[in-house]
């Protein structure tokens, strides 16, 4: 096996953003009358971190259609003001540089994260983004994680093969969609929020420099 394109997830994989939008999300709905107790705020952060922010609402439930847009305007806002907080994991500069040397490899990123947050946000905030050469956001494909859609097409642009990619993600959803994708998965439980969930991952990254035995 030879691994020619690495696709990263960012949230939780790249840089560890958990306390800024969870929280958050838990705050701007307290605004809006929806109320949870604290055993709920863990459990339903647990299980939408990562994806995209409509579909976080559905799945929490009994939150009336015609407020998800506000609320989502007004979690964007207000996690906006403690982005400042979010950091890049430990290692990732480093694993990314030694990957990014490497003869023939290229690095990409699929994420639940629209364009223009991707651009405005990530790209222009951290330094580690001028490894990745190419981008899928939820704003380029109808479906989402933990549909293979998104991978697919990053592969597709990046001109790559499934048997040649590898998606690096920590979420279920993440893996789920690698799958989906008929691509190599590499679980990164180095900061995952429930890292039982993908404990059968094809390969497990107890920490960013495991991903370099990947090869």
């Amino acid at each position: 096996m030879a691994i020619k394109n690495f696709i990263f997830d960012i949230d939780g994989t790249l840089i560890d953003t958990y306390d800024v939008y969870m929280p958050t999300l838990f705050e701007v709905l307290a605004d809006y009358g929806y109320h949870y107790t604290p055993e709920e705020e863990e459990h339903y952060s647990k299980e939408v971190f990562g994806i995209p922010g409509w579909e976080s609402l559905e799945y929490i439930g009994n939150i009336k259609k015609d407020q998800m847009q506000e609320i989502l305007d007004a979690w964007d806002e207000a996690a906006e003001v403690k982005q400042q907080d979010a950091k890049v994991i430990d290692g990732v500069p480093e694993m990314l540089e030694e990957l990014s040397n490497r003869p023939g490899v290229q690095l990409g990123i699929v994420t639940s994260k629209v364009r223009d947050e991707y651009e405005n946000y990530f790209h222009q905030m951290f330094d580690i983004a001028k490894y990745f050469s190419f981008a899928v956001t939820a704003s380029e494909t109808v479906k989402h994680k933990p549909f293979g859609d998104p991978i697919v097409k990053a592969m597709e642009d990046s001109g790559s093969k499934p048997e040649e990619s590898i998606y690096v993600g920590d979420t279920v959803n993440d893996m789920k969609a690698a799958i989906d994708a008929g691509t190599h998965f590499a679980g990164a439980i180095y900061d995952s929020a429930m890292p039982e969930r993908i404990k059968d991952s094809e390969f497990l990254l107890k920490k960013p420099q495991d991903l370099l035995k990947v090869k």
